[in-house]
């Protein structure tokens, strides 16, 4: 009996090739992912983890109930490889950027059994098994020079008013092997270990490196402020490591689209803690030098409002007095 051909696997939606330095890095979009990046090759290696439509480097929205009600990017937990319930609208891959619209499909299917948070199951209370949500990507690299760094800036378009939300703006989920969580320490511009979460997912204000242990191949991310500030997310198991941006939105969430925008930095520790570095320093003089633009400003506003006061009082005890 002859044996059945092996079929090659089917290509990716997008692929490509990025310079860092002289370095190739390849990544691809694989099918089945709905314009998520699933592959990211630097050095030999893989950077990502893309065994179930909700990890790759991709985002997702929570609305006040954990997995009941969140919109993911690369499909739903009951989706079967190559294949995604979320709804691809357009790619872009050009030599030097990938881009992407999405309709986002909820994670979990109606009326099952969900998380609203760790520990508390509930019902999902999405009536669709596709939301309204679309996510849009644009990815560059060479953000302000530094050639691992590459700048994602993100879109969330709602057509109608949602509750408040928290935006996982951008996520990346890597081999078990990236167990080492580094923080960024702005106070003394320096970076300390995180082993808090290799036990348990926290948030915290710092930028976040995930690393191999002996330091050769690492990913950081800085997520850049807007209206909202960015907060960093993590967590380590036997099967998989994770870091995240995420924005908690307070107010509700308005039709239109909301903009966020992350850099992410591959290379060894050494290389992403010094070109987060130096983006955190960067930001820090762009926000002084914001902040010397507005004060300059103000006060020549001040001093013309105080000029035309000036002329203003010599013009009028210069006429004479009205009789009204």
């Amino acid at each position: 009996m002859l044996a059945a051909p092996v079929q090659a696997p089917a290509p990716p939606l997008a692929e490509g090739v990025w310079r860092i330095g002289a370095e190739p890095l390849r990544w691809e979009a694989g099918r089945g992912f709905a314009g998520a990046i699933s592959s990211i090759r630097f050095r030999g290696r893989e950077f990502l983890d893309a065994s179930d439509h909700g990890r790759e480097l991709q985002g997702a929205v929570q609305f006040g109930w954990g997995e009941c009600l969140n919109p993911t990017l690369a499909g739903a937990s009951r989706d079967a490889p190559e294949e995604s319930s979320s709804q691809l609208l357009s790619i872009r891959a050009g030599p030097i950027r990938y881009g992407a619209s999405t309709r986002m499909a909820f994670w979990n299917r109606p009326g099952s059994g969900c998380t609203q948070a760790p520990g508390v199951r509930g019902l999902t209370l999405n009536r669709d098994e596709v939301s309204a949500l679309v996510y849009t990507q644009d990815m560059a690299p060479g953000y302000r020079g530094h050639a691992n760094a590459i700048l994602a800036q993100i879109g969330i378009e709602t057509p109608r008013a949602l509750p408040p939300a928290s935006v996982e703006a951008l996520t990346g989920y890597m081999p078990p092997d990236f167990d080492t969580f580094i923080r960024y320490d702005p106070q003394n511009s320096r970076f300390r270990p995180d082993p808090a979460l290799n036990l348990r997912s926290a948030e915290g204000e710092a930028p976040l490196i995930l690393s191999t242990a002996d330091g050769r191949s690492a990913m950081g991310v800085i997520g850049l402020p807007g209206a909202t500030q960015p907060r960093y997310a993590g967590f380590h198991s036997k099967a998989v490591g994770k870091w995240s941006v995420v924005y908690h939105e307070t107010a509700p969430f308005t039709p239109g689209v909301h903009r966020y925008a992350c850099v992410w930095i591959i290379g060894t520790r050494r290389e992403v803690e010094d070109s987060l570095a130096a983006i955190v320093a960067q930001s820090a003089a762009d926000a002084t030098s914001s902040e010397a633009t507005w004060a300059g400003a103000a006060a020549a506003a001040l001093l013309l409002g105080m000029g035309l006061l000036v002329a203003w009082e010599r013009r009028r005890r210069s006429r004479p007095l009205s009789r009204l």
